[in-house]
């Protein structure tokens, strides 16, 4: 929707978990690539692209360690997105939305629960106590804004622990909040948007990840009985969840068909600026009002790379 290249090459758009502010310039890009040719010794070679280009999926993946060692933490989320690069890209896709230099088709676009729970399988949560969460949020909040982070994020007030309040700003950070901020500025400029958040937890690993990040897929596509997603949706939770994945499946079939994903049996309201609502799909189904407003408005304060 953000690249001017896509003008007039589709007439709907679906955004599901989609940080849409998560790009990088293309100096930095031209950087890291450049990082990982030496890392390989690609750099020493006569034709230097059919030497990247002979990578594995492998060397691909095992050169992420070496790109966190040398740019940090910090950057760790700017290795493999788009570039600003002034020709597919010419913008911040949320700068695109705000002013209107976007491609205006009809929009359904949401996000799940708990996005970045999924982090608890490679962290151990029970070990990540006040003190490492506050550390790691340095990496992310500036130091005169934690104490408003503290306002928004606490554990008494999430009901979560530690760690799962740090896996809760980081979603609002990173993918929450750059979707919200896509349907809200758009909404300015059109009025066909529909705007959603994934609520559903019940299947294998609900109590570690609840509804993590991209768990919504096997239900909107009908395949949690296939691999990898029967991991995930046992036999006892695939019938647990038919409810759901009919009322979504055909919501967003209907939406590709027609441009509006409710009917006379799912009420799914427009979103717009005044009242913003959208639709929560769990084992039962609300529409209310959005409830991330302020901690995205307090996010959008913070330093934005582009």
């Amino acid at each position: 929707m953000a690249s001017p290249l896509a003008a007039g090459l589709f007439d709907k758009a679906i955004i599901q978990s989609g940080g849409c502010q998560t790009v990088s310039t293309e100096e930095f890009g031209f950087d890291v690539g450049k990082a990982v040719s030496k890392y390989y010794g690609c750099h020493l070679e006569a034709d230097e692209l059919a030497c990247l280009r002979k990578l594995s999926r492998v060397q691909l993946n095992r050169s992420f360690y070496f790109l966190l060692g040398k740019y940090g933490i910090r950057n760790i989320f700017q290795f493999y997105v788009p570039h600003v690069d002034g020709h597919a890209l010419t913008e911040n896709p949320v700068t695109a939305f705000e002013t209107g230099r976007y491609n205006r088709v009809p929009l359904l676009a949401g996000s799940n629960l708990e996005e970045e729970n999924i982090l608890s399988g490679f962290l151990p949560s029970p070990l990540i106590t006040k003190r490492i969460t506050r550390q790691l949020n340095r990496l992310f909040v500036s130091a005169d804004a934690l104490e408003e982070w503290s306002y928004y994020y606490h554990p008494d007030s999430l009901n979560r622990n530690h760690f799962e309040v740090f896996s809760h700003a980081l979603a609002d950070s990173l993918v929450t909040c750059g979707t919200f901020n896509a349907v809200d500025k758009a909404a300015q400029y059109q009025s066909d948007i529909y705007y959603y958040r994934f609520d559903f937890h019940r299947h294998n690993l609900g109590n570690f990840i609840g509804a993590g990040h991209a768990l919504e897929i096997p239900v909107v596509f009908d395949n949690v009985d296939k691999f990898p997603f029967n991991l995930f949706y046992s036999k006892k939770y695939r019938a647990r969840a038919r409810p759901l994945i009919d009322t979504m499946s055909s919501a967003w079939a209907r939406f590709a068909r027609t441009g509006n994903p409710g009917d006379d049996s799912l009420y799914w309201p427009a979103y717009d600026q005044v009242s913003r609502q959208r639709i929560y799909f769990n084992e039962s189904i609300a529409v209310g009002e959005t409830d991330i407003v302020q901690k995205c408005e307090f996010w959008n304060r913070q330093p934005r790379t582009l």
